[in-house]
């Protein structure tokens, strides 16, 4: 393990950012996706009992990176599959996904990959998409409405045309896959809940976020969205490296201009 850079401490159109967990269901189609969004939006604090929310809380650990965790090779061979497959969702929240499946699996090069990654957090892969966008994360979980203990996320960056980092915050949410708009409201969404206030968010800080921080790094969030948080760990989002974190921690991307693609992998106990 690696440890990264601890950090001490424009409302931009959300539909458009990206969030992992926007297609973390590759069981659901699309067309039913936004119905379940609403039908799970009101059970979302009954998804867990506190003793299944206990043993999550028990399994978290420091993010770290993981150099060289793939080869050149193996990134050049893992983009021109992006480029050539022929299962492309493009979401109505921007971003251009690839979900992986059985048959992907069954490829030598992905199944390479996916052996690497569950033996490294010794758990299960219980889904996993190749993910390309043009406008930067907000912040949000990578949790799962299905999936009653959540472990580790690994995010594989495959092409950045600029320095981009991944902001891993202190705080994690427990009742599922959201974004997190403290202080907003009716920010339009179709499959995460849009948490409007924090008190169900775990170990918020009381120290103010700092505004040169995000000023520099984060001016895509709004101010308010920040409060409460702090930065755990920030991580560049360097070439065949892997990113491994807790997926129900909040997280977002540092700002950027270009466009990114990278391979994640979610893993469950």
């Amino acid at each position: 393990m690696r440890p990264g850079i601890t950090w001490s401490p424009q409302f931009m159109e959300v539909w458009q950012s990206m969030a992992y967990c926007t297609s973390l269901e590759n069981w659901r189609t699309e067309r039913f996706r936004e119905f379940e969004s609403h039908r799970f939006r009101h059970i979302e604090n009954d998804m867990r009992s506190e003793e299944q929310k206990l043993k999550i809380e028990k399994t978290l650990s420091d993010p770290y990176i993981i150099d060289n965790f793939i080869t050149e090779d193996e990134r050049l061979q893992l983009i021109k599959y992006f480029h050539t497959s022929n299962k492309k969702i493009y979401k109505n929240t921007g971003p251009i996904t690839v979900h992986l499946d059985d048959s992907d699996y069954e490829i030598e090069l992905i199944k390479n990959i996916l052996e690497r990654v569950e033996s490294e957090v010794s758990a299960k892969v219980y889904f996993s998409h190749f993910f390309y966008t043009t406008v930067p994360h907000i912040i949000h979980n990578d949790d799962s409405y299905n999936i009653k203990h959540p472990y580790k996320g690994i995010n594989i960056p495959l092409e950045t045309f600029e320095d981009t980092f991944l902001c891993v915050f202190d705080q994690y949410y427990l009742n599922g896959p959201s974004k997190f708009f403290n202080g907003s409201s009716n920010i339009p969404g179709y499959y995460n809940t849009h948490v409007y206030e924090y008190s169900d968010v775990k170990q918020l800080s009381l120290i103010p976020f700092n505004e040169e921080f995000r000023r520099e790094y984060l001016d895509h969030i709004e101010p308010a969205w920040l409060t409460g948080l702090s930065i755990k760990s920030m991580y560049k989002q360097s070439l065949n490296t892997a990113i491994v974190f807790d997926t129900v921690r909040l997280h977002c991307s540092t700002n950027f201009k270009q466009s990114k693609l990278g391979l994640s992998f979610f893993t469950k106990l």
